[in-house]
């Protein structure tokens, strides 16, 4: 589990990259140093663009982070055998916040949210956004700024099923009866075999699952910033979002945005996780969890980090 920070040309680019499988600490690792680099590179290429070039070359910030995912993948494939990936990946969520943009990339099921805070009457746009808290005068809401990447999801599942692979949850079956018993979210499978078990659709890494139809391509989101109403960003790992809502988490960091505290509020926001898991999987195994947050609202950004 990794997260990083950096700034981009006066602007500032922040990540969090959730491994898995028996070497995907060193993926995250990796990944979470290689990308902001290989992100700095493809933005100076699409500055000056060369003749006769015609992919490749970022002509934009969502080029850029498309083109780093790339670049940041084949420098992985490079370090095998060093870091083995063929079962081993991360999640990848990054975002660019730049004076009047927010761009958002993903990959995996790490999930980045806006709390924006309205005047009471003003128009809402409950097609991307939903309704989190009342204030006196105001309305508090929650805005996605990246897409859960699942193998179920309709779409996701069509490339996997089309590229020889198969979406399913894990299987066990009674050895007398030979009943199934399925267990758990969806995963990716081989077409005749029980492996590899990936439970999201896209990541960096895990080249078996990317075989049979996982991609390393990140959907990319950007939203225009309103310095009004644009108050702060949660970016976490699936051991917040797994027994947390986007809306709920907002709810908890309101108060320390009043405040102007991000540390008590991933602090916070770590603690309910930890809970949850606690109480959900009855004392047994938490999840990695990775919390960053960051008022927009300041004169200049404010962010913390928070790992259990």
């Amino acid at each position: 589990m990794r997260a990083a920070g950096q700034s981009i040309n006066s602007s500032q680019l922040f990540g969090v990259f959730d491994g898995h499988g028996v070497n995907g600490h060193h993926v995250s690792a990796f990944v979470s140093h290689t990308y902001p680099q290989n992100f700095q590179n493809a933005l100076q290429e699409g500055q000056q663009p060369k003749q006769g070039v015609n992919d490749g070359i970022a002509q934009n910030e969502e080029n850029a982070m498309r083109i780093a995912f790339r670049q940041t993948l084949e420098d992985l494939l490079h370090r095998r055998p060093v870091i083995e990936c063929n079962y081993s990946g991360t999640t990848a969520v990054v975002l660019h916040i730049k004076e009047d943009a927010l761009i958002c990339a993903n990959l995996g099921d790490s999930r980045a949210v806006l709390a924006t805070r309205r005047n009471k009457g003003e128009p809402l746009n409950f097609k991307r956004e939903s309704f989190v808290h009342n204030e006196d005068l105001t309305t508090w809401l929650c805005h996605p700024l990246s897409k859960d990447h699942k193998p179920n999801d309709p779409i996701e599942q069509q490339r996997i099923q089309l590229s020889g692979g198969r979406v399913a949850p894990y299987c066990e079956v009674n050895p007398v009866t030979g009943s199934r018993h399925y267990i758990g979210p969806a995963r990716i499978y081989v077409k005749h075999g029980d492996y590899p078990g990936l439970a999201m659709s896209r990541s960096l890494g895990d080249m078996v699952a990317h075989s049979v139809g996982a991609s390393a391509d990140p959907d990319i989101y950007r939203k225009q910033r309103n310095q009004e109403q644009d108050k702060f960003v949660i970016i976490a790992s699936d051991g917040v979002w797994e027994f947390v809502s986007s809306e709920e988490a907002i709810k908890i960091v309101i108060p320390f945005w009043h405040k102007g505290n991000p540390t008590q509020a991933c602090e916070e926001l770590t603690k309910l996780a930890v809970e949850r898991w606690n109480r959900e999987e009855s004392g047994g195994s938490v999840d990695d969890i990775t919390c960053i947050v960051i008022f927009l609202s300041h004169p200049s950004v404010f962010a913390t980090l928070t790992e259990q």
